[in-house]
């Protein structure tokens, strides 16, 4: 995703309308493919109405104004799929070459891409290759849950996900069903869901046979990893859904009166309206107008906040400090760790003046809070400051954080940082005035 971001600003400049166009960039690029593959399989009329309808969809309008991996993920799982669909109506090598391509680059992008190393494993339990004996169906059912089970088990490895309960998964299940019906407002879902059954029943190796596998391995993989959810993650199954949707469209157009085609076309007219209302703005956190009205800009902050925010601004601090003057701390880094998911959380320091030596140490001459984060380590924190006759808090900037800041500026020592790789090779950097 930072491969092709960076070059993207190159070419159009280092700010937020830049790296928002790129965003945009990206979801146009996914409507316009499932427009192409809809168009040759279903027909102009519904393939138009299934990609307006995805892109004017909430969770992708919500996500192009993100600079987040989704969308990128979203464009290769989507590819991937659609090169192995057609490798398995046409066997040619260019096709397996492109699924593994697109695959592999899914997968580099974000660990949600593993979805997509599923679809040959489903795609052969749901259209399987001629007529087999009972020995290699069950040979063929054992490799397919050991596939299963070895991609979905990668989150546990790593330590990125809760506990699995008999609870979580029945959990997880309703509620990616639930949520992806309630983001294509049902009507999309519901014609995936008769194309489905009738490639299911159809049990061809095609193209929408690999789709339909692509939906059930996302269901799958979000099912049983008890991780977090954001809508946000439904955007590696929402093009295939869409694509399901098309194709249930034509087959409902083509066996249907002249009345029910009218009420096909009334009801996703107003889906259509319904995903035209005004969405729910992104709060404008304010932390690029507070960075400008600092009194004073130290070279080394710390901000406290959620994962969320932190990032937020440091994003915004970045945009402005052209000469890569600054080094900004993140208090759930530097103060705590965990896993990705939050899971196995701990504080590092026992003690506010453990804190306050860190602070020292560091050269830290800002911090900034964000009010709606109480975790222990931000707890922690702020009494130290507030223990401490050196740090003083200033008016309030702007309504979500508060910001301390040091009495006297901190000694402008040199900021030192030493890695080492595990292949042995040892860097140390000694960081003296921008």
């Amino acid at each position: 995703f930072y491969a092709l971001l960076g070059p993207w600003m190159l070419a159009f400049g280092r700010s937020t309308a830049a790296m928002l166009g790129w965003m945009a960039v990206l979801g146009a690029a996914l409507g316009i493919c499932i427009y192409e593959i809809a168009r040759r399989e279903c027909g102009e009329m519904a393939a138009l109405a299934c990609a307006v309808m995805f892109t004017s969809a909430r969770v992708v309008q919500r996500s192009t104004n993100t600079v987040m991996a989704d969308l990128l993920v979203g464009l290769l799982t989507l590819a991937a799929t659609a090169a192995y669909g057609w490798y398995l109506e046409s066997g040619r090598r260019r096709d397996a070459f492109l699924f593994a391509l697109f695959a592999a680059m899914a997968v580099a992008t974000n660990g949600r891409g593993l979805v997509v190393v599923l679809v040959p494993v489903l795609t052969g339990w749901v259209a399987p290759r001629g007529k087999a004996s009972v020995a290699k169906i069950v040979a063929r059912t054992c490799l397919g849950l050991a596939g299963v089970a070895a991609v979905v088990a990668m989150p546990f490895v790593a330590g990125e996900s809760y506990p699995l309960t008999i609870g979580s998964v029945t959990g997880n299940s309703l509620h990616y069903i639930a949520r992806a019906g309630s983001t294509l407002v049902w009507l999309m879902p519901l014609l995936a869901i008769l194309a489905s059954v009738a490639v299911v029943s159809g049990r061809k190796r095609n193209l929408w046979t690999a789709m339909a596998a692509l939906v059930a391995a996302n269901w799958i993989f979000f099912s049983v990893v008890n991780t977090p959810f954001e809508d946000r993650y439904l955007i590696t199954a929402l093009p295939a859904i869409t694509l399901l949707a098309a194709k249930g469209w034509r087959m409902a157009w083509d066996r249907s009166p002249r009345y029910l085609r009218v009420a096909l076309a009334a009801l996703c007219c107003a889906v259509l309206g319904w995903n035209t209302l005004p969405a729910e703005r992104q709060t404008n956190l304010g932390y690029a107008h507070a960075w400008e009205q600092l009194p004073r800009v130290d070279r080394v902050s710390l901000v406290a906040g959620d994962a969320e925010t932190e990032g937020a601004l440091i994003a915004a601090m970045a945009l402005r400090d052209r000469n890569f003057e600054h080094v900004v701390y993140r208090a759930t880094k530097a103060l705590s760790s965990s896993r990705w998911s939050g899971y196995d959380y701990k504080m590092k320091f026992s003690s506010t003046s453990q804190v306050s030596d860190f602070l020292e140490q560091s050269g830290i001459g800002t911090v900034i809070f964000q009010k709606s984060a109480p975790a222990p380590h931000t707890v922690q924190l702020e009494s130290a400051l507030r223990e401490d006759d050196r740090w003083r808090e200033l008016p309030a900037l702007f309504d979500n954080a508060r910001v301390f800041q040091r009495v006297v500026p901190p000694p402008r020592k040199p900021l030192h940082f030493h890695l080492e790789n595990p292949g042995g090779l040892r860097m140390t950097f000694d960081i003296d005035e921008p």
